[in-house]
Order: C-alpha cells, then structure tokens, then sequence
C-alpha cells in the first residue's frame, strides 16, 4: 500500500497530470479505476450509460448502440429506469464496469476492481477480461499473486514509487 499503483493508473488514464515529463499511449483507453465514480445520482442507469460513455470520449450513438449489451450484461433487469441513487454499490459496480468494457479499448487499465459483485457476477467480469486479453494490451495492479499469475505475462512490483522487480 502506498507504492503509486493508483497513481500511476491514474497518470496513464490523464485523470492526473504528470508534474514532469509526458506519457503517450497508442490507442484507446478504458480505465477500470473507480466503477461508481462519476454517476449522475438523480439520472437513470439508462441516462448514466449514455452520460459515462460521453466522459470517456464516445458518442450517444455509440452508446445507444452499446446499450442493449451493457444492460443484458449487467442483469439489472428493469432497475436501469430508475434512478442509481437508488442502486445498491453492488449495481452501481456492474454498470460501471459494464460500461468501461463495452468500449472495447486497445488499452484497458484495471485497478484492483475485480470483486465486483457476488461470486457468480464476479466470474462473469474475470471471463469477460480474459475474452479481450488477446485483443487488448492492460495494466492491471493488485495485491493478489493469483490474479496476477492468472491475467499478467510480466510484472513489476513497486515500493515507494520505484520499481523493485520487473520481470516474468
């Protein structure tokens, strides 16, 4: 804890400014950082897919296009009409990262995300990340060996900011 693992996700996804040098990524850009950031509390979860997807840059076509899938994908049911004020955090995360995935990004960047929900959605999320693994370069951080292990070819551990280990 404390190492700049957020921090650094969140320098690579231009949520935070470098105070020097420059970062340049190639491609688009998914950030699975905070799934319940950023909802309009008093807008549906219809409206907040459309209003999230406009923050990362995507059109409303494109998101009415995507959102049959994401809603399908959440299991939300008829919940999506009604304010996310009234979501549990639970349903707040499926949508979020239900709707980070639907962009289907070259570069996808995960935060320690990965229990989203109970054990069967949770299952859903970790096939869906492995589906795109082949298509989609990520940086995932975590504390778990095992989710590493499962999703990463190379690692690099980090203490203090500076990277103590890098390799297989």
């Amino acid at each position: 804890n404390g190492s700049g693992k957020t921090t650094l996700l969140r320098l690579l996804a231009g949520q935070i400014i470098p105070d020097a040098g420059e970062i340049r990524l190639e491609g688009s850009v998914s950030a699975l950082i905070d799934l319940t950031g950023g909802f309009q509390m008093n807008a549906t979860g219809r409206r907040n897919i459309v209003t999230r997807g406009a923050y990362a840059g995507r059109s409303e076509a494109e998101m009415l296009a995507a959102m049959p899938g994401i809603i399908e994908f959440t299991e939300l049911g008829d919940a999506i009409d009604a304010p996310v004020k009234t979501y549990s955090s639970g349903m707040l995360m499926r949508l979020g990262f239900a709707i980070v995935m639907s962009a289907k990004p070259d570069i996808l960047l995960i935060d320690e995300i990965l229990a989203v929900g109970d054990f069967k959605f949770r299952q859903k999320c970790l096939a869906q990340i492995r589906a795109v693994r082949d298509k989609t370069a990520f940086v995932f951080v975590s504390h778990s060996m095992a989710d590493i292990r499962q999703f990463c070819d190379e690692a690099i551990v980090l203490n203090k900011g500076r990277a103590v280990f890098r390799g297989t």
